[in-house]
């Protein structure tokens, strides 16, 4: 996947259905608004981080795209991007 972004990449994944993604590194701007649409619901938080932080070759309607994902792929986007919220990561 070429990269056709400013961000820098966190990491490069197989999500378990086998999508090739790619994952930006979240910054403060990413948490906040993610924090601030989600109104402390964890499970819309992780959302929109997920709609902020991975690359889609197909750009349009995201948040479909997103909806429409296999469970497993969701949760492991949620873990790959929870790796960026824990303090134990290096």
């Amino acid at each position: 996947m070429e990269q056709k972004h400013k961000e820098n990449v966190f990491s490069k994944v197989t999500t378990p259905t086998g999508l090739n993604l790619e994952i930006l590194e979240g910054k403060g701007r990413h948490y906040f608004k993610a924090l601030s649409k989600s109104k402390g619901d964890s499970g819309l938080l992780i959302k929109y981080l997920i709609m902020q932080l991975v690359v889609f070759e197909n750009k349009n309607n995201i948040l479909k795209q997103i909806d429409e994902m296999h469970m497993r792929d969701i949760s492991y986007l949620g873990e790959v991007i929870a790796l960026m919220l824990s303090n134990d990561f290096k």
